[in-house]
């Protein structure tokens, strides 16, 4: 599942908003521990001290600020906040998902989280261009290939409550087969080369070793060609909606190219 836990282990840059719940503990002049949930206003009341505004501060200004407040208003006592329970969220998915709608997630899912909740992509959905957008612009376009062939992910970026999430259509996708180490069919975005589909799967399995080319077979309007494509040249040639490309590999025992 990709639904958080709903515990305290969040990083200093997880954004506060109303329905949080702080364990607020003050030592020193005045003692006491106590659960505070932040108001629908953005703030919180500490009896005997004041009500802050907390809201829209990320957990480290947070406790800055607070830690500020009491000190000032109390001399001699000190505060410790931690985070124990998330507020839940409602985010809009929408575009080519299985099951686009308004769903209610965790306040500290990424879109990952939002995607699986919605069902994942339909067949048309792209991979490679998710935007999350916020208050009605796109602040963020997400390539899961990147997360995909490469591992890497921002995961810090926490949804809030009123975001989208909008799913493309695929571009177009290339099937690679043969001597590379992830055969597949890949998405492609316009202007990516052949370069570029070797990555994602995974470059040459040992089995292409010896060999200087790559056939890429094209078929138009016009015709069907098969190009060979020398390796020096694969970062220059653009890859087209209905190409194939084929890796010559070698079988043991055996001279034929298949």
């Amino acid at each position: 599942t990709f639904m958080p836990v709903n515990v305290a282990n969040l990083g200093d840059e997880y954004i506060l908003d109303a329905g949080d719940e702080l364990e607020i503990m003050l030592t020193g002049r005045t003692s006491r521990t106590s659960t505070q949930m932040i108001n629908r206003d953005g703030s919180i009341l500490l009896q005997g001290i004041g009500r802050i505004s907390i809201a829209g501060k990320n957990f480290s200004e947070a406790q800055e600020l607070v830690s500020e407040f009491v000190e000032s208003v109390s001399i001699g006592t000190k505060v410790y906040i931690s985070l124990s329970k998330i507020r839940d969220i409602q985010v809009l998915v929408t575009g080519s998902v299985k099951a686009p709608g308004i769903y209610t997630i965790s306040g500290n899912s990424n879109v990952l989280g939002a995607i699986n909740n919605a069902g994942g992509m339909k067949t048309n959905g792209s991979f490679r261009k998710v935007d999350l957008l916020r208050k009605g612009s796109v602040i963020k376009t997400f390539d899961l290939y990147d997360l995909i062939a490469f591992g890497a992910f921002d995961a810090t970026l926490t949804l809030r409550a009123g975001d989208s999430i909008f799913i493309h259509p695929i571009s177009f996708h290339v099937p690679v087969s043969g001597g590379i180490n992830n055969p597949g069919i890949f998405e492609v975005m316009p202007g990516e080369s052949i370069q570029d589909i070797i990555n994602f799967a995974g470059n040459f399995s040992q089995a292409h070793y010896g060999y200087d080319y790559v056939m890429l077979e094209r078929m138009s309007l016009g015709g069907f060609e098969n190009i060979k494509v020398s390796l020096d040249q694969v970062d220059k040639l653009t890859l087209k909606p209905r190409d194939i490309l084929k890796i010559p590999h070698f079988y043991p025992h055996s001279t034929a190219l298949r």
